[in-house]
């Protein structure tokens, strides 16, 4: 292979990484990290608050729990679980009416407005 096409490819998957370690793309089969949600959720201005091991109510597995207010006066829950096959499950077995992304069930106090969407969308997509 030619050495200019060795560093092509060597670059190319330097940037799969950076962006997988990022949160990557919304595609829902990435694994997102509670630190890097909780940092994106920082620099937004966004309190938060982490548990460990926490249970969601319904859920066999536990997981990582951020507690945030959002931009509009309500709050969300987002438990961080370790696969995305876990957050599946742990969604079709939670009662209210969570929302997943990734290997993340949300939870919403109040029905979060376009900003809040907005907000955490873009630490979905690595976008922040």
């Amino acid at each position: 292979m030619p050495r200019q096409a060795l560093a092509t490819a060597a670059a190319a998957a330097c940037a799969a990484v950076a962006l997988a370690s990022c949160g990557g793309d919304t595609g829902g089969g990435r694994v997102q990290r509670v630190e890097t949600l909780q940092n994106c959720l920082t620099r937004k201005k966004l309190p938060t608050h982490l548990t460990r091991g926490a249970q969601l109510p319904g859920a066999d597995e536990r997981a990582d729990l951020l507690d945030t207010e959002l931009i509009s006066p309500s709050a969300a829950r987002l438990y961080v679980f370790a696969s995305v096959d876990a957050a599946k499950s742990a969604a079709a077995a939670a009662s209210g009416e969570p929302e997943r992304r990734d290997n993340v069930v949300i939870l919403f106090a109040e029905q979060p407005t376009e900003k809040d969407r907005a907000a955490l969308s873009d630490c979905f997509s690595g976008r922040f």
